[in-house]
């Protein structure tokens, strides 16, 4: 069932290893991600796995795991420690790593109802893993990308979403400020959150089913220019004397509010 994999000029083991970096995966359109559970998890979002490979001291152990990729097309390898530490990015690999195809994603002229996140320049990818999760969790239709975000296909972003990205709808945009515009032109009711004495408190809002909340970037906030093209603001109102919370947390609780 497995290919043997010896050597670290191997070209299978070159491309796994160029697509921990972002022009590896764009030139190949392939990502990769880490571990049995995002391997389920991939398996059962009908994500497209070309191959996987397996370390050698693992391999029986996930016989199962193996088995049911096997049943689903996927070419098997298997490759010694040291080569698996070639392949990604963690101080301690976890011993199977996948290699899918890029996904689909949704254009924006595909979306006329729903209710959405939208980030601007969110340049963490732990902090965009965790919003894709929260956004899959809270039944949200998806999240709007601007072009300065963290890459959803980084190892981290796909770590940090615990498999929800393979789940959640995501739209890129290069400029947020028109994408909003052109929402709003649909019958959209838009927000920024933003901490400013004018905006208006999350519990105090009804939600409709057109509406899309910008989380700004996790030191600056919203720019200026998207607040402008928002119309409106929210706050999260706070009773203790912290003044802000991290950007991913803010999605979770306002995301809670739009699903209720």
């Amino acid at each position: 069932m497995f290919n043997i994999i010896t050597s670290k000029d191997n070209q299978i083991i070159k491309q796994t290893a160029s697509l921990l970096n972002k022009k590896g995966r764009d030139d190949n359109l392939l990502f990769l991600f880490e571990g049995a559970k995002l391997t389920y998890e991939a398996l059962e979002s009908d994500i497209q796995i070309q191959y996987a490979l397996f370390e050698q001291s693992i391999s029986e152990k996930n016989f199962s795991l193996a088995e049911k990729l096997a049943k689903n097309g996927v070419k098997l390898y298997s490759i010694s420690q040291d080569l698996m530490k070639k392949i990604t990015d963690t101080t301690t690999p976890q011993g199977i790593v996948c290699v899918a195809k890029i996904m689909d994603k949704l254009e924006k002229d595909d979306i006329v109802i729903g209710r959405y996140i939208a980030l601007e320049k969110m340049q963490d990818p732990g902090n965009l893993g965790a919003v894709l999760r929260i956004a899959d969790a809270f039944n949200l239709d998806g999240v709007i990308l601007d072009n300065e975000c963290a890459d959803i296909y980084s190892p981290k972003t796909i770590r940090g979403s615990m498999g929800s990205a393979f789940r959640v709808n995501v739209i890129k945009v290069n400029e947020l400020g028109e994408t909003i515009r052109d929402f709003r032109a649909k019958g959209f009711i838009t927000y920024a959150a933003d901490l400013d004495d004018s905006a208006t408190p999350l519990n105090e809002i009804v939600w409709g089913d057109k509406n899309i909340v910008v989380i700004g970037n996790e030191g600056a906030g919203v720019s200026k220019g998207v607040l402008s093209s928002c119309g409106n603001a929210l706050y999260i109102p706070m009773n203790g004397k912290a003044q802000s919370l991290n950007a991913s947390v803010a999605a979770g609780i306002i995301a809670y509010a739009m699903n209720n």
